[in-house]
């Protein structure tokens, strides 16, 4: 976050009912993680999948065939089956794009949580004022501290599931997704919302088509 993206880097476009969220994908902390990710946006299995969860404010889960969360029967569980990729450089900040896979063993045998085909992005959890200053006070001057306080987060589950993108652009499209009316108990959203399609650009590409896009935008209207 906050730090220039280079032109040959790894952008996905993930275009939903409410509009378009832009990330940049980190193959070189979660390579597997990414490949996955990429061979089925190529492959457009994203196309017509839903949001099947949104924590108010909190978080999203998306990416899955069917809208209550579920995986589909008879179908290649490979793509679920990506090791965890956990690294020291990547926080789960806000618009953090997260696997969201299957826990295998216990947690007393060395739980770990797959990568798969659905995913979360991160929104923030309320930071009160008490509880900045507890940060603060317990932790001066640290900076991944100080980076939750910064730009918010979910801090709960640091280091504990593999992050493999951030969202740079379209942040007032997560907090539109993140403030839909859900189901009290199960989180799904109230009306569906889809996610169109997904797409893998460099970032210089993704510039190019930007401008292109609002050029005919701005025709149209």
């Amino acid at each position: 976050l906050g730090s220039k993206i280079a032109d040959d880097a790894l952008v996905t476009v993930i275009s939903t009912d409410l509009g378009e969220m832009a990330a940049e994908l980190y193959p070189q902390f979660a390579p597997e993680t990414v490949a996955n990710y990429k061979a089925l946006s190529d492959s457009d299995y994203y196309d017509g999948t839903f949001i099947y969860e949104v924590e108010k404010g909190i978080h999203l889960g998306g990416g899955c065939v069917y809208n209550d969360g579920s995986l589909p029967d008879n179908y290649d569980k490979t793509i679920e089956t990506v090791g965890p990729e956990i690294s020291k450089n990547l926080w789960p900040v806000k618009g953090a794009v997260m696997s969201c896979g299957l826990t295998h063993s216990t947690l007393w045998r060395g739980q770990e949580t797959y990568s798969g085909s659905r995913f979360l992005i991160s929104g923030s959890i309320n930071f009160t004022e008490e509880d900045k200053e507890l940060l603060r006070g317990a932790q001066e001057n640290n900076p991944v501290t100080d980076m939750f306080l910064k730009y918010g987060g979910t801090p709960n589950v640091s280091q504990q599931i593999t992050i493999f993108a951030q969202i740079f652009d379209g942040m007032d499209v997560l907090d539109t997704i993140l403030a839909v009316e859900t189901e009290e108990n199960t989180n799904k959203p109230l009306q569906n919302v889809k996610i169109q399609d997904t797409r893998i650009f460099t970032y210089k590409e993704y510039l190019d088509y930007k401008e292109n896009k609002e050029k005919t935008e701005s025709q149209e209207n």
